[in-house]
């Protein structure tokens, strides 16, 4: 990993000690297993960038394989938004299920440029949370200069629709409280997500990789030079 950027990481306001009272820590629920989504980035020494994402949605999808094929069909129709009965579709909300529509697309495999050349590729795997952990993930390098092991590490929050906020055990209790405070609703959850990360230095073009340290995967590459 590059080195972090001095006193940054320790003004991540997620970089403070967890605080969760024991009995909130004890009612905390599991994680769910993931293992219906699959993202790899991989960047070479001239300096081109692939990330790639890919899901069935859930465990074996449909259900259906194409004969001959081993492939297995999506059920991507489920990212629709719920009905309001099982006849009929919520008739206002965008997500609405239509013909010719495409559901909501919660993959999100990127490439972000810096001076016109790719400088960070990376993409997760966790449902809908994906979404917001790569964003979380682009921000805590952008703007919170951290270093990419630990912009990976850092706690993560999600929230959709509605609140309650969705925050991992290791989020300062503090920030919670002070969230909580200004009216948003606050619950804290395992740790979630599987995301990667590649950072290319352009000044000297070694690639900085970082692990998903929640989920025990490991990257390969690293201090690549031109």
């Amino acid at each position: 990993p590059s080195p972090a950027a001095p006193n940054q990481a320790a003004r991540h306001p997620a970089s403070e000690p967890a605080q969760w009272p024991p009995m909130i820590a004890r009612n905390i629920p599991a994680m769910a297993p993931e293992g219906d989504t699959a993202s790899s980035a991989t960047a070479d020494k001239d300096g081109n960038m692939v990330a790639l994402t890919m899901t069935v949605r859930s465990m074996m999808g449909s259900g259906v394989t194409v004969p001959g094929t081993g492939i297995t069909l999506n059920n991507g129709m489920g990212l629709f938004h719920p009905t309001e009965s099982d006849a009929e579709p919520v008739p206002s909300h965008p997500n609405r299920i239509e013909g010719g529509k495409i559901p909501i697309n919660n993959m999100n495999a990127f490439v972000v440029l810096k001076d016109g050349q790719p400088y960070v590729t990376g993409g997760g795997a966790g449902g809908r949370r994906i979404m917001t952990e790569c964003i979380e993930l682009i921000v805590n390098l952008l703007d919170w200069k951290m270093d990419v092991q630990a912009a990976v590490d850092a706690p993560r929050f999600h929230v959709e629709q509605k609140e309650p906020s969705i925050v991992e055990q290791a989020f300062a209790y503090g920030i919670g409280k002070e969230l909580e405070q200004k009216g948003h609703r606050i619950e804290a959850g395992r740790p979630w997500g599987s995301v990667h990360v590649i950072v290319v230095d352009p000044k000297t073009g070694k690639q900085h990789v970082a692990r998903e340290s929640r989920q025990g995967v490991s990257a390969a590459g690293g201090l690549v030079q031109k």
